[in-house]
């Protein structure tokens, strides 16, 4: 919760563990009522565009209505401007281990 992971939690994982550079906090901003909603999904899509540069690790929950739409937006906007969205196996390359950390960006 909160990216707060300890070493020796991370060192005993059977999993890598992929940290992000950039949080939506889409959470934060997960209500869907009428005259929450637009802004809501601005102010989602307003902390990743900020924030986002080459080799960003960009965290969102898929459980989120509003994080749905405001990855439409996203992606369309990353695009305009010339990025690309790839895998973090392209992003990091095949060689990632259980029991590390990771990030990029």
């Amino acid at each position: 919760v909160g990216g707060k992971i300890t070493d020796a939690r991370i060192k005993n994982s059977e999993y890598s563990v992929i940290m992000w550079s950039v949080d939506s906090e889409d959470w934060r901003y997960k209500s869907t009522a009428a005259q929450q909603k637009e802004q809501n999904v601005e102010t989602i899509v307003n902390n990743v565009m900020s924030s986002v540069k080459n080799g960003s690790i960009i965290l969102m929950h898929d459980i989120y209505e509003n994080t749905a739409d405001a990855l439409e937006i996203i992606l369309k906007r990353l695009n305009d401007e010339g990025y690309e969205v790839v895998t973090v196996s392209e992003l990091l390359g095949d060689d990632i281990s259980a029991g590390k950390r990771y990030s990029q960006g």
